[in-house]
């Protein structure tokens, strides 16, 4: 990837964004509430479109210096299967070099419930994070036009919310809420020692 690219990538959406929110403030009084919602619903999508050029410039940048891999969970992939019975989702992380991997089972045989791809993204993720971490709640949330994958964890006394913006697969947006939602909490991957 070009330097110039990556300009353009993280640009271009901050300009989407800077564009809408300036609109709203300036004309906050004189705009209809569905006009000030679809101009924050840009800014928001510009904001994630900026997320991802900046997740994806990093990626890179931790290629060119070979520091072995990216500082954040990287999701390899994730399947859904339902057969007769309840649905099963599997997925598969990587960090520093190391696969991660977690299974979780919906209650019956619901191939479109919210949590499966959150859960089995929480059991793989448990060998990195310090503390339990709890989902509370998966949802879909829509604001404008653009629907968002969106996570409550629960960390302690804290609570964490994790979104993604859904453009094609709900399970494989639940699965990347749950890493925002949690990513500041993951640490490098702990050694197993052995004890004599």
């Amino acid at each position: 990837m070009r330097l110039e690219d990556m300009v353009h990538d993280v640009r271009t959406p901050l300009a989407t964004a800077k564009g809408s929110l300036e609109t709203v403030l300036k004309h906050w009084h004189e705009l209809e509430d569905a006009k000030k919602l679809e101009l924050v619903s840009r800014a928001l999508l510009a904001a994630h479109q900026m997320e991802f050029a900046t997740e994806r410039v990093g990626h890179q940048i931790s290629h060119n210096t070979r520091t072995g891999g990216p500082r954040r969970p990287e999701l390899i992939d994730l399947s859904i299967e339902e057969q007769e019975g309840p649905a099963t989702a599997q997925i598969t992380l990587k960090m520093s070099g190391e696969a991660l991997a977690g299974t979780s089972e919906s209650k019956a045989a619901l191939r479109t419930d919210p949590t499966l791809a959150s859960r089995a993204t929480l059991q793989a993720l448990e060998p990195l994070l310090e503390d339990p971490m709890l989902l509370e709640e998966a949802g879909v949330l829509q604001i404008g036009e653009a629907p968002f994958a969106v996570v409550r964890i629960r960390r302690e006394d804290e609570v964490l919310i994790g979104s993604a913006l859904i453009e094609s697969d709900l399970h494989l947006s639940m699965a990347r809420a749950t890493l925002d939602a949690v990513n500041r909490f993951v640490t490098r991957p702990r050694r197993k020692t052995l004890t004599s």
